[in-house]
């Protein structure tokens, strides 16, 4: 897969529910520091009523009256910036936790709009811990899946029922590390760290070529050097044959093989489009000469980096939320809108 530039970012315009409205853009009344927010007294009642009225529809069955409630209240903070509200981001991390993937993935492109950075940081790392707690429950069930294929029982129809929803919970985990790329905040940074430097050699590949992107993305010094090593394992692993092929081939894919394949092992495909990014950051940065992108030169990445790293890369500010977010450029995507129910 090439790499595909995405923003996620969506331009809202603000709807006045009645009468006099606040105004649009930053309001010079509202202050912000990254410990405090404070609202101008128009701005407060008015967050008072609407997320009032939110809290209340997001009570319904329905999940797109849930979306809706949460589309409401998170335009609030479009009325003043600068000085986002830390009760709106509490209020949209809600939708994080929602039994309903939909609504889940509306709360998290709403929580990336300019939303209080802290709060926002603090509700993306709670659901990549839920997230990961719920994709590594599928693992002996994964397992059952490709002993069980082609076979047709209650047991295996219990094991293939109980992955059904795998696809999607992965692919909702995926775009919640890629977000976490998007927020320039050292807990943000160490998370993605953490995952590549303890997923080797049983890593799920698309979750590596997430986290990896993700440090790309948010471009610091730590980052790209955990990306440098990461490449270097990789490329030690793969050259030794250390990363077998988790599940068999089958000569005409089933539905099911489709479903284990997005649980696979890392490739050297993988450590390719890793290698092209890498050298992508490093064109961006004006650096002329570095190493290529094959297996056998993982190990001069890292000597190169030595060398040149802290010229051109600097680390992330310590303990200081902001209020900017990157654009992010996903190394993978994932879709399932073309998998078999």
């Amino acid at each position: 897969m090439s790499l595909v530039s995405s923003t996620l970012f969506l331009l809202l315009s603000l709807v006045p529910a009645s009468g006099k409205s606040a105004p649009l853009g930053d309001c010079t009344d509202c202050s912000y520091t990254p410990s405090t927010t404070a609202l101008c007294a128009q701005h407060e009642e008015r967050e008072r009523e609407v997320l009032s009225e939110a809290k209340r529809e997001f009570k319904q069955v329905d999940p797109r009256d849930r979306r809706r409630a949460l589309k409401k209240a998170a335009m609030l903070t479009k009325s003043h910036a600068a000085a986002p509200s830390r009760d709106v981001a509490k209020f949209l991390a809600e939708g994080l936790e929602d039994d309903d993937l939909t609504v889940r993935e509306e709360s998290l492109e709403l929580l990336l709009e300019g939303q209080h950075p802290d709060e926002t940081v603090k509700a993306l790392m709670s659901a990549w811990k839920q997230a990961k707690k719920g994709l590594d429950k599928y693992k002996s069930d994964l397992k059952l899946t490709e002993k069980y294929k082609g076979q047709f029982s209650k047991k295996s129809t219990a094991v293939f029922d109980k992955i059904r929803s795998f696809p999607a919970d992965l692919s909702y985990a995926v775009k919640l590390l890629g977000s976490i790329g998007a927020l320039p905040d050292k807990r943000c940074e160490a998370q993605l760290i953490s995952l590549l430097e303890e997923s080797l050699p049983k890593a799920n590949a698309l979750l590596d070529l997430a986290a990896a992107g993700g440090l790309l993305n948010l471009g610091s010094y730590e980052g790209l050097e955990a990306v440098i090593e990461f490449q270097e394992d990789l490329a030690s692993l793969l050259t030794r044959k250390k990363i077998p092929a988790r599940y068999g081939q089958s000569g005409s894919p089933s539905v099911l093989d489709l479903w284990l394949s997005m649980d696979r092992e890392l490739r050297e495909t993988d450590f390719d489009r890793i290698a092209l990014a890498l050298g992508e950051a490093v064109q961006a940065k004006g650096v002329a000469k570095f190493p290529g992108p094959g297996l056998d030169d993982a190990e001069e990445w890292k000597n190169w980096f030595k060398e040149h790293g802290a010229t051109h890369w600097k680390p992330l500010p310590e303990d200081v939320p902001v209020l900017e977010r990157v654009p992010a450029v996903p190394l993978v995507e994932v879709d399932i809108s073309a998998l078999p129910k």
